[in-house]
C-alpha cells in the first residue's frame, strides 16, 4: 500500500518545480525568437550579449556609430519582446 505522508518535508517544492519548468520552456521559447530575427539583429544580440562586447566595441568592428548599434539594438529587443508577450501575455 502506498501513502503519502503530509507532515513530511520534501525536498522540492511543486511550485518551485513548475517555476522551474516555465523559466525553461520561456528560455528555449526566447531562443527560438532569436533564430527567427534577422541575421544582422541576432548577430548584434550575440555580439553584446554573448561576447559582452560594448556598444562602442560593436560599433567599431562593425565600422559604424554607437548610435545605430543602440538603435538596431532597441529593435531587436523589441522585436523579442513583442513576439514573448504575444504568446505568453502580460501578466507573465
Amino acid at each position: 500500500m502506498f501513502f503519502l505522508d503530509n507532515n513530511i518535508a520534501y525536498a522540492t517544492d511543486a511550485e518551485m518545480i513548475e517555476d522551474h519548468i516555465e523559466m525553461k520552456m520561456m528560455a528555449d521559447m526566447i531562443g527560438r525568437y532569436l533564430q527567427d530575427l534577422k541575421p544582422e539583429f541576432r548577430c548584434l544580440i550575440e555580439m553584446r550579449w554573448k561576447n559582452c562586447m560594448s556598444y562602442k566595441e560593436i560599433a567599431e568592428e562593425l565600422h559604424t556609430s554607437e548610435d545605430s548599434i543602440k538603435y538596431k539594438l532597441h529593435r531587436a529587443r523589441n522585436s523579442i519582446k513583442k513576439r514573448f508577450i504575444k504568446e505568453w501575455g502580460e501578466s507573465k
